[in-house]
């Protein structure tokens, strides 16, 4: 395991295959490039930077498989299937992410949650149950939690100007 990555990337790292042939968004709190290593399982890769210099990084990878872009709100490619989310710190910045990503995905799509336990990474069941997404925990190694589940049903559509009025950020 390579020692120089993230923990959240670390325990990734042992679930690769979990990726595999997905066409996968990821967004949250990046620590370190990881989402490059998954190249070479994925159809695609599609990430949602908040962070101006992870997005120029991203940019910069010739690979016709990756898409960056650096968005207050985050636009999908339609055929985005699979979810990677590292958990921020911050409740109200997850919340916000969660309700701007979950209604550009299908129903059915893959959801999985990475972040550290300090973190609060816990709450993001909770936070998820209120778009119909119910979390398992999958792996749990270097202070860290990986959980898993699938959007069962379509998730409201997020205005920024109004919000959605059920959404807690508590």
């Amino acid at each position: 395991m390579n020692s120089s990555l993230h923990p959240t990337s670390q325990v990734l790292a042992r679930h690769q295959d979990l990726f595999v042939q997905q066409h996968l968004v990821v967004a949250g709190q990046l620590y370190d490039n990881y989402p490059k290593e998954l190249l070479e399982q994925v159809a695609s890769l599609q990430l949602c930077c908040s962070h101006y210099g992870q997005f120029s990084y991203f940019q910069s990878i010739a690979d016709p498989k990756i898409n960056s872009q650096f968005s207050a709100t985050p636009k999908l490619a339609t055929h985005s299937d699979a979810l990677l989310f590292y958990m921020p710190k911050s409740k109200q910045e997850a919340a916000y992410l969660f309700a701007c990503l979950l209604p550009q995905l299908k129903v059915g799509a893959d959801i999985f949650v990475i972040g550290e336990n300090r973190t609060g990474v816990k709450s993001c069941e909770k936070m998820l149950a209120e778009f119909g997404v119910r979390l398992n925990k999958i792996d749990s190694a270097r202070r860290c939690g990986l959980y898993y589940g699938q959007l069962q049903q379509v998730a409201l559509v997020f205005c920024p100007s109004i919000g959605i009025a059920h959404l807690k950020f508590n």
